[in-house]
């Protein structure tokens, strides 16, 4: 069984380089700010890359260069070329600098202040701390920083964890310190794998969180090769079986599983049931099935994990992105997640 015992995981981060005081600092101020009385006032998400969550306090834990929040609703082009496009020169004979003349084009502006006024009313209320990583060890760093100040909060707090993370690292005493020399020959590389962590937050680090995690693969072959444990799987399923393991194995609420070349139009939710009819589901116009409630859309795909819920999300031709679907579907699962957790406590 792949899980990281505790030596494994204190081993590690005795080794990394201390990298995230500031970071530990700006996470507890975040939590003193939407818990001013001990409770949190509205519910807190730590996505790991990925986009935001609707009507949560978000810590968006991100690799240096990647995507950021609203990015999307920009045009899609470098950032010179859409400077270019969105920037009206025409007043000041193109030089950008010469004066006041340089406006937002009439084409863009709706689109770029509507961004602007999104951005500027969730840093007024603070509801978007975001910690930039460049290395493994900055991030599980950081990773952990989270997840203990999560911790007292339970069931109000949720890990998205979308960041695709490397099994393999060079561990920091092992880095070289100055440049590799060609002239010393080939160069063979001895990488230890990076301790799965999955396990450690649910039953150590944040144990009442609801904890979302992803499962991306480029070939479904490879998918169905790594599920198979004894008997066979039919073509389609090794994804839904890969990622019910995730579930069972490290206990996670929910596990998003994807193919790299159909990531865009298509996922799948595996989850341990509790927040819907318990079965598998499909859905093509909403994470919530889009209010079709046929057989189809109701039927049990094949090869889904027995005990565990399926929903198939896909994204219909009108919708841009497939991430406001999924993000539907996971606030969904959380908020009756919270709601038992309500009723357990009560």
């Amino acid at each position: 069984m792949d899980v990281a015992t505790t030596a494994e995981v204190e081993g590690f981060y005795f080794e990394c380089p201390a990298s995230s005081v500031e970071a530990q600092q700006q996470i507890a101020e975040f939590f003193r700010h939407h818990a001013p009385n001990g409770r949190l006032e509205r519910p807190v998400v730590c996505v790991t890359s990925g986009g935001t969550t609707a009507g949560y306090a978000v810590i968006f834990l991100t690799r240096t260069g990647s995507v950021q929040p609203w990015t999307l609703d920009l045009p899609k082009q470098d950032t010179v070329a859409l400077l270019q496009e969105i920037i009206d020169r025409s007043d000041s004979g193109g030089d950008i600098g010469g004066g006041s003349g340089a406006r937002l084009a009439a084409t863009h502006e709706e689109s770029v202040l509507g961004v602007l006024r999104r951005v500027a009313a969730v840093q007024e209320r603070r509801l978007l701390l975001t910690i930039q990583f460049t290395t493994i060890f900055e991030y599980l760093q950081c990773f952990r920083a989270v997840a203990l100040a999560a911790a007292p909060y339970g069931a109000a707090c949720m890990f998205y964890l979308a960041a695709a993370v490397s099994d393999f690292y060079i561990p920091w005493a092992s880095l070289a310190v100055h440049k590799i020399q060609s002239a010393d020959g080939p160069l063979a590389l001895n990488l230890s794998k990076v301790p799965k962590m999955l396990g450690v937050l649910r039953r150590s680090w944040a144990p009442g969180a609801f904890v979302v995690s992803f499962k991306l693969e480029t070939d479904e072959s490879i998918l169905l090769a790594k599920a198979r444990g004894g008997g066979g799987q039919r073509p389609g399923e090794g994804g839904r079986v890969r990622a019910s393991g995730a579930v069972t194995r490290y206990g996670v609420h929910a596990v998003v599983a994807n193919l790299l070349h159909t990531r865009k139009d298509r996922v799948m939710v595996v989850h341990g049931g509790g927040s819907g009819d318990g079965g598998s589901s499909s859905s093509s116009g909403g994470a919530d099935g889009g209010g079709n409630g046929d057989a189809a859309s109701q039927a049990r795909p094949a090869g889904a994990p027995a005990g565990l819920t399926v929903v198939d999300v896909r994204r219909p031709a009108a919708e841009p992105h497939i991430e406001r679907l999924l993000v539907t579907k996971v606030v969904q699962l959380h908020s009756s997640f919270r709601a038992q957790h309500a009723e357990r406590v009560s």
